[in-house]
């Protein structure tokens, strides 16, 4: 028998074991529950995971089915074949994944891109994070392996990259100047052609506001309110002045369109073209001019004229009487020590020492008193002139009152600055960027650091070795010297005691007296850091995958998050744990919502979709997430697993596609040039609408076509030639161009995009040179009126007395033989007389003849008097006379002068091309005009001689059978009552005369 001792410890040791059983059956059960939990992560995540075993030999221990779904192979087929995963990945790629470095622990945790060849034979872009896992001796025994499908966001991002490219070369060859202003009115972008425009570069206007400097000062209030309607008006077009950079100023005619993003004004594009010429042009026609007193009363300048003798105002335009409170009568013939209007004694004597001195004054302050006894400050210019016979000064002043309040609030700003500085609880240094030595700290700098002010200014962070990590402060001052500012760099620093600390620093540059320094601003987070150390203890797969992973208890109160998560949306697991997981969505769940997702995690174990989450900060995300439940070992659901993917910038580089391409549409839609884009094999890329309306064809006609199809090689040879060259990057030509009966005189400019597309800009030039050749011809007309009408004058005198010396001396009693000669030298005195009188007609052609006629009559009235004419002359008259023409606003005689000499000449032509001849006479009505044309089968005119028909004193007939007159005085009329005329003939074919006249409008 055992004594009571032994048996006493026999119990024990059955109690013992008992235990042991129980301690290793709980430790299986919270293996088997881990083993679920993980198993679940692995089952729903959006990644690839691959576990393979190394050693003894290489094979595959797990393939999560999100393979599948990727690469189209099953992890069967992975398990079956353990080189799949070498074939798969690219040739070019292999040595990216087989890297020596993952075994010596330099490479882990980097992410490796690699492309991939799925099972359909696709190539997709794929990154992995690989772990390698180590025995008990430290060899490498498996890979984790954990690949993410990134095809779609390189594409994009590769589309995005291409189409800023395209856009940016399509700014930059645009033969317009640019300009892209956003809502608040900054300066976004201009392109090259704007800025060699207007002399100002990108670097100096970006970001700039109203008002702009290209604004002319004078006139900067009126463009302040018409820029505030254009951003009402969201487009329209307008002609403006501008200032360019040098002073110069010119006229654009602008276009301007908006960009909307969800009915919010993003920004504002605006085309502008360079009229000064034109402008130049119209001002030239214009008959008068702006005088002295005009500039003067006008200027928003005060402006005054005071005699030197006297010192009393002459003249005072009306910003300088208003801008003292007083009237122009109450300043004129008083001086400035009647009015009490300088408000320092000193000024007057200043004033006259700088005009006794120098003859004049430039840009000095004086203080004024207004009449209301306000003082005002003036920045004011004196010149010495003469007005009528007497020296007197001309003052120039600006009011600048305003001027100086905002410096003094300036000073006030800055003061304001020095409180925030030394009252921030961030550590903030001021130091010179050259030397390094700091000229200022503040208090929680010194706290932080340990050291007194006087230990530390005047001296640099050398001296003290602030810097822990030197490699990291000679990268920081690097980043500041090539970029000026850097942003939340995580840096260590030595206080005075030797302790390392660890800051988020952020580095400005600044200027202080005109020296370079830098601003330091420095966040203590040395707790923070260690706070993340500990967290960064998790679970080495769950942290391992890059996608947010959530878990929260059976009411989705949150549990756990991990890295992924606490960076995504701001908040530590410290602050997010407890709280419900509707913090993070941007919208809350509607109860119906909640049951739909609830039925389809009881149906498929697992809910899916996209949702817009919201982080920390309240920045809105777009999440992939998977929402599955984790039940316990009895099948108790115990947590909610919510697996998160981040698709935020995948969201917004397609937002940003879609802008790019607002941006383009509005840039092509508001230009007035033609623009097309070619490949290199001649197709059509893209055409605006200017394109369309220039050469008249549809956008529908453009699609899936050549550019030989639309303008034929054949027709458009030397526009196929310089599209061929490849001699220059930009090559310009001229060309015209037959549309619906007009010709339009097109210049296009080549240029080279890259190497396989061409941009050509087509601009039509027809009613320039239109506008150019009427002001050529019309100055002539006045210079050979001038001449021809002194000369007819003075030939009038003697005609008149031959012709009636010769009158009477028929009538008397002389020979026969004398009569007939005296009859002779009548008839060619007539015949002079009727050449001077059509010179006198033609030199004093006036549009003071008022009168209106109506067209169809008077052809009628001038076919009756000719009407023997052509019927002796085997002519056929052919008249298509639109009805209920409404009248023009001309003489009925003048008019019949025109009609019949157009006449004469067809009748002319006929005879000389000796065949039947046929004029046909037509009237339309085209808007606000009418167009009258007469059209021949005679001889026509040759090429050399069309451009000089309507010279004076020119004609193709033979001596005394005219006297190049009709034509030029036609054209004269036709003109100075604002009509047009035009001509078109070919030799042995005929000739056809175009008039278009303006009607008669209701307000005449």
């Amino acid at each position: 028998m055992k004594n009571s001792h032994a048996v006493t410890m026999d119990r024990i040791h059955v109690v013992k074991q008992r235990r042991v059983n129980k301690v290793g059956m709980n430790a299986e059960r919270s293996r088997m529950y881990h083993d679920e939990f993980f198993h679940i992560i692995a089952e729903n995540v959006g990644d690839m995971i691959f576990q393979a075993r190394l050693a003894p030999d290489c094979r595959f221990e797990y393939v999560s089915p999100s393979c599948t779904r990727i690469t189209g192979y099953t992890p069967d087929e992975f398990y079956a074949d353990p080189l799949l995963a070498g074939k798969c990945i690219h040739p070019d790629d292999h040595h990216l994944v087989a890297d020596p470095l993952v075994f010596e622990n330099e490479r882990q945790g980097k992410p490796v891109e690699v492309r991939w060849k799925c099972k359909n034979g696709q190539w997709i872009w794929t990154e992995h994070m690989i772990s390698v896992l180590r025995n008990k001796q430290g060899e490498p025994e498996s890979l984790l392996i954990i690949a993410r499908d990134i095809d779609e966001r390189k594409k994009a991002v590769e589309t995005l990259v291409e189409t800023q490219r395209f856009n940016a070369t399509l700014l930059e060859n645009a033969p317009h100047a640019a300009v892209v202003i956003n809502a608040d009115t900054s300066i976004r972008y201009v392109n090259p052609a704007w800025v060699k425009l207007n002399g100002w570069t990108l670097d100096e206007v970006v970001g700039m506001k109203t008002p702009y400097p290209w604004w002319p000062e004078q006139m900067r209030d009126a463009f302040a309110e018409g820029f505030k309607e254009a951003l009402n008006q969201l487009t329209g077009k307008g002609e403006v002045v501008a200032q360019k950079k040098n002073g110069d100023l010119y006229w654009i005619d602008m276009n301007w369109d908006s960009v909307m993003v969800k009915g919010k004004l993003q920004y504002l594009l605006i085309n502008s073209v360079d009229i000064t010429e034109r402008k130049n042009m119209e001002e030239a026609l214009r008959e008068s001019e702006e005088t002295f007193s005009t500039a003067f009363h006008s200027s928003p300048d005060a402006m005054a004229i005071i005699n030197v003798k006297t010192n009393k105002f002459v003249e005072v335009n009306d910003s300088y009487a208003s801008t003292l409170g007083y009237t122009r009568q109450e300043l004129i013939g008083h001086n400035a020590e009647e009015l009490n209007l300088l408000a320092n004694a000193s000024d007057a004597a200043r004033m006259k020492r700088l005009i006794t001195e120098q003859g004049k004054i430039r840009h000095e302050e004086f203080y004024y008193r207004s009449k209301s006894g306000d003082i005002r400050i003036w920045l004011c210019s004196v010149d010495i002139i003469n007005v009528k016979g007497e020296p007197c000064m001309l003052c120039v002043a600006a009011d600048i009152t305003e001027r100086k309040k905002t410096e003094e609030a300036l000073k006030e700003s800055e003061q304001k600055f020095a409180t925030a500085f030394n009252a921030s609880p961030f550590s903030i240094s001021i130091s010179r960027l050259g030397d390094g030595k700091f000229i200022e700290v503040n208090e929680r700098f010194l706290d932080d650091k340990g050291y007194t002010r006087e230990e530390i200014i005047g001296q640099s962070s050398k001296d003290f070795q602030i810097w822990a990590n030197q490699e990291e402060a000679c990268k920081i001052m690097e980043t500041i010297h090539s970029h000026g500012h850097i942003q939340n760099e995580q840096v260590q620093y030595r206080t005075k005691s030797g302790h390392i600390r660890t800051g988020l620093v952020s580095v400005a540059e600044i200027n202080i007296s005109n020296e370079p320094c830098m601003l330091v601003m420095n966040s203590d987070i040395t707790q923070q850091k260690l706070a993340q150390e500990q967290l960064r203890l998790l679970s080495s797969v769950t942290q391992q995958v890059s996608d947010s992973t959530i878990i929260t208890d059976p009411n989705f109160n949150i549990t756990y998050m991990n890295q992924a998560a606490q960076g995504l949306y701001g908040y530590t697991l410290e602050e997010a744990r407890g709280k419900s997981l509707n913090i993070f969505n941007a919208k809350p769940v509607s109860h119906s919502g909640m049951m739909k997702i609830m039925h389809k995690i009881a149906k498929d174990k697992v809910w899916s979709g996209i949702v817009t989450k919201k982080g920390k900060t309240g920045r809105l995300i777009a999440c992939d997430c998977h929402f599955s439940p984790l039940y316990d070992e009895k099948g108790q659901l115990c947590s909610y697993i919510d697996v998160q993917r981040d698709v935020t910038q995948q969201k917004e580089v397609e937002a940003k596609l879609q802008e790019h391409k607002k941006l383009i549409d509005s840039i092509l839609t508001t230009m007035t040039e033609g623009v097309l884009v070619i490949d290199s094999k001649d197709n059509i890329v893209l055409a605006n609408k200017a394109f369309s309306d220039i050469f008249h064809i549809s956008k529908r006609a453009l699609q899936n076509k050549k550019l030989g199809d639309i303008l034929p090689a054949e027709r458009f040879f030397d526009l196929h030639k310089a599209v061929k060259s490849r001699d220059a990057e930009k090559n310009t030509l001229e060309f015209r161009f037959q549309s619906r009966g007009f010709e339009k005189i097109i210049i296009c400019i080549i240029t080279k995009m890259d190497s396989d597309r061409r941009l050509l800009t087509f601009i039509d030039i027809s009613k320039e040179r239109d506008e150019e050749e009427k002001l050529y011809l019309t100055d002539r007309l006045v210079s050979l009126g001038e001449m021809t009408a002194g000369l007819a004058h003075e030939l009038n005198n003697p005609l008149t007395g031959i012709l009636a010396l010769s009158q009477m001396l028929i009538g008397s009693g002389l020979p026969e033989e004398q009569k007939e000669d005296l009859e002779c030298i009548n008839s060619e005195a007539k015949r002079a007389a009727v050449i001077v009188k059509n010179v006198l007609l033609f030199a004093r052609n006036k549009t003071d003849v008022t009168g209106c006629s109506s067209i169809n009559d008077v052809v009628m009235d001038v076919l009756r008097l000719r009407e023997y004419e052509e019927k002796a002359s085997n002519i056929k008259l052919v008249t298509k006379l639109k009805e209920g023409l409404p009248v023009i606003p001309i003489d009925r005689g003048q008019l019949q002068q025109i009609f019949l000499n157009l006449i004469s000449n067809a009748e002319a032509a006929i005879k000389e091309a000796n065949r039947p001849g046929v004029i046909t006479i037509s009237t339309r009505h085209i808007n606000s005009h009418v167009n009258i044309i007469f059209k021949d089968n005679g001889c026509g005119m040759k090429k050399h001689v069309l451009p000089r028909i309507f010279d004076p004193f020119f004609t193709t007939k033979e001596i005394g059978k005219g006297t190049g007159l009709g034509l030029s005085i036609c054209y004269s009329i036709i003109v100075k009552h604002g009509g047009k005329i035009s001509v078109k003939s070919q030799v042995n074919e005929g000739t056809t005369f175009t008039i278009r006249m303006p009607v008669v409008t209701s307000d005449r």
